[in-house]
């Protein structure tokens, strides 16, 4: 009996050692192996997550608690969006997709980062 023909095309792969068959990242150094960058990379990093609890505190004198962590995170979302969009990111699409979005912003982000937010009225941020 006869193989039924396929519609798909054949894939030509590049020669070995070609420059199409290597990455990316083999074509040019990375930034990240950089020590200058990882080190200001670090900094970086410090300087946020050190100062996160100071500006809670200091967003808790003029809002409530929930209202204060929910405009830090809709302004959060709205850059995280942009860059996506920048960067050509597409959003998931689907309602189980959603659903799942749902659960874990209000379990990881909401229920976690209200209760900072609430406990942070009574205890110093130092």
């Amino acid at each position: 009996m006869a193989q039924p023909a396929t519609s798909r095309a054949a894939v030509e792969l590049p020669a070995a050692g070609s420059v199409a068959s290597r990455a990316p990242a083999q074509l040019r150094p990375s930034l990240l192996e950089r020590p200058v960058v990882l080190a200001a990379l670090l900094a970086l990093l410090c300087l946020i997550w050190g100062s996160t609890w100071l500006a809670i505190k200091v967003g808790l004198r003029d809002m409530p608690p929930f209202f204060a962590a929910g405009t830090r995170y809709l302004v959060a979302s709205a850059l995280v969006c942009a860059l996506a969009l920048a960067r050509g990111i597409r959003a998931p699409r689907g309602g189980r997709a959603h659903l799942g979005l749902l659960a874990l912003g209000l379990c990881a982000f909401a229920l976690s980062f209200g209760v900072v937010y609430w406990g942070e009225q009574y205890l110093p941020a130092g």
